[in-house]
């Protein structure tokens, strides 16, 4: 009988020694989650801000593409149809 009762007392260790992995899993999975989560919004602001940068930089307003602004000698250059 003193065997059944040790090996029932074993189970509910084992069977408690897995819910803790198992809680401690899902903590760390929440955590890898939350910090991925935060990286990439990070990520995504640092992003805009370049772009705004390089937008403010390179003269927003301008919708010539590629081609260089109006009066500049540089535009001569290019094969512009009119």
């Amino acid at each position: 009988m003193r065997r059944e009762r040790r090996g029932d007392r074993d189970a509910e260790e084992d069977d408690f020694a897995d819910t803790m992995l198992l809680a401690v899993l899902c903590v760390v999975i929440s955590l890898l989650i939350y910090l991925r989560g935060r990286w990439s919004e990070q990520r995504r602001r640092e992003a805009e801000q370049r772009r705004g940068r390089e937008a403010a930089g390179n003269g927003a307003g301008n919708n010539n593409g590629l081609f260089p602004p109006p009066g500049d000698p540089a535009r001569d250059e290019w094969a512009i149809l009119r």
